[in-house]
């Protein structure tokens, strides 16, 4: 695990230095963002859940104990819990205004999801990580597109509920939930384009990074009671 953790962070520091470096520009960033989005993340989401969601795994004689209604159940209660807990403590925070308690309350509710959870559970678990974040994010991805947004903005985004992630997801689960068995060339360029995705998140990441400055000061408070 040690190991698999130095590599995490050996990519994300080629990132950044690529980033530092010129090697690719602001633009050059985003385009690597929406490709692995829209593309690697999905081929890597399908090829494991068809593969790994079996009806057996699925688990639908057990209710919200299986996975595939528990899932997103626990995603529903943990964005729910975390907007209440951030409503609740707002005013403890010194938080004054609509708009900063609601970014507030947002942090609290909705944590990262997909963008590092997929890399660490795949390292961990291997596909059947993939598979269970996949089906965390069936319930997480619609709250944030409508409560979340609607939390930040006061308006929801309906329409980018229905995510490449979620779309693979569905497709995946079509495939796994009843055992169809297809072509093995379009998989084999599935699996090879989903193997860029781990690898890619953790390049961006550390690019991202490189691009952010940290200051000393701020909003202490709110932060502290965040991190807590």
């Amino acid at each position: 695990m040690t190991e698999k953790i130095l590599v995490f962070f050996a990519l994300a520091a080629v990132g950044y230095a690529a980033r530092r470096f010129g090697v690719f520009g602001r633009a050059g960033v985003r385009d690597l963002i929406r490709f692995n989005i829209d593309f690697a993340l999905p081929a890597l989401v399908f090829t494991a859940v068809s593969a790994r969601l079996t009806p057996e795994v699925a688990g639908w004689n057990r209710g919200i104990a299986g996975p595939l209604l528990g899932l997103p159940l626990a995603a529903a209660a943990t964005c729910g819990g975390g907007l209440l807990l951030g409503k609740l403590t707002a005013p403890l925070a010194g938080l004054r205004g609509r708009r900063r308690r609601g970014t507030y309350a947002f942090l609290f509710g909705f944590a990262n999801a997909a963008f590092l959870p997929i890399p660490l559970s795949y390292a961990l678990h291997g596909e059947e990580g993939v598979l269970h974040v996949s089906l965390y994010t069936a319930g997480y991805y619609p709250l944030f597109w409508t409560l979340g947004i609607w939390t930040l903005r006061g308006t929801s985004e309906l329409k980018y509920a229905f995510h490449p992630n979620l779309i693979a997801l569905v497709l995946g689960a079509a495939v796994g939930l009843t055992g169809t068995h297809l072509p093995e060339l379009p998989l084999e360029v599935l699996r090879s384009l989903g193997a860029c995705a781990i690898p890619l998140a953790l390049v961006y990441t550390g690019a991202v990074l490189a691009e952010q400055t940290l200051s000393a000061g701020g909003d202490l408070v709110p932060l502290a009671w965040i991190a807590a």
